[in-house]
């Protein structure tokens, strides 16, 4: 039995972007993990260290997801 061509379609599209998408994909995983780890070593200290941290974190991510935008339109 063999595929319609509706499947193959879009596993060459899948092809032809997981290599573009790679990098984002890495970069929005470093981001992720590197958040988690400050967030685990700021609270052991005190709450208004953690607090401090979540409004830097917000406004790093509000920019960052920004400027990814615009890279990604370019």
């Amino acid at each position: 039995m063999t595929r319609p061509s509706y499947f193959s379609g879009h596993l060459a599209s899948l092809r032809r972007i997981a290599p573009l998408a790679w990098p984002v994909l890495t970069g929005q995983l470093a981001v992720l993990g590197f958040s988690t780890v400050d967030t685990i070593l700021v609270a052991r200290y005190s709450a208004i260290d953690l607090a401090a941290l979540a409004v830097g974190s917000a406004i790093y991510i509000t920019v960052f997801v920004g400027l990814m935008g615009v890279v990604l339109a370019v």
